[in-house]
């Protein structure tokens, strides 16, 4: 598996940007188009040969690395490539903690409960960080065993947006 920085000049562009739309809720979802207009965002988009399956969105500030956004093709779930995506992250942002937040699991919502088994399964902790956005209850996970609501306090300050 390889990855590119996704950018417009992409040939394959329109179905990174359709991924994206249909992986994520309206209410989560910033304009595609716009993401990347600042330097704090990154995506990057994952290849096995030729064949697109799946992307990561991430914010980096305060030497901290956020994953906003991640996602692969349905037809290629629960086929390894989710783990192969986060170990790649892991390289691109070796020495960064990283952290991503997931829906939090206060019911018997199996596709919730699998995603937070996905982060755990691959080397992610439980935080205590909880917050409310859009409607939705989240929690943090992160690399770091220790890191605290104070690290993503900082991290979104850095960023330029008031928690």
């Amino acid at each position: 598996m390889y990855y590119k920085k996704i950018t417009s000049s992409l040939s394959n562009y329109e179905e990174i940007k359709t991924l994206y739309i249909q992986s994520f809720p309206e209410n989560e979802r910033q304009p595609f188009d716009t993401l990347f207009t600042s330097k704090k965002i990154e995506g990057y988009a994952f290849y096995e040969k030729e064949t697109f399956y799946g992307l990561a969105i991430i914010a980096c500030a305060n030497q901290i690395a956020h994953i906003i956004y991640l996602c692969v093709k349905e037809e290629a779930r629960n086929k390894g490539y989710g783990q192969m995506i986060l170990k790649h992250i892991t390289k691109i942002k070796e020495g960064y903690p990283i952290i991503v937040d997931i829906e939090e699991v206060y019911d018997d919502n199996e596709i919730k409960k699998k995603r937070k088994c996905f982060y755990l399964k691959n080397g992610y902790y439980e935080t205590s960080i909880r917050y409310t956005w859009q409607k939705e209850r989240y929690e943090i996970l992160s690399t770091e065993k220790d890191f605290t609501r104070e690290d993503f306090i900082k991290f979104w300050d850095a960023l330029g947006f008031i928690v």
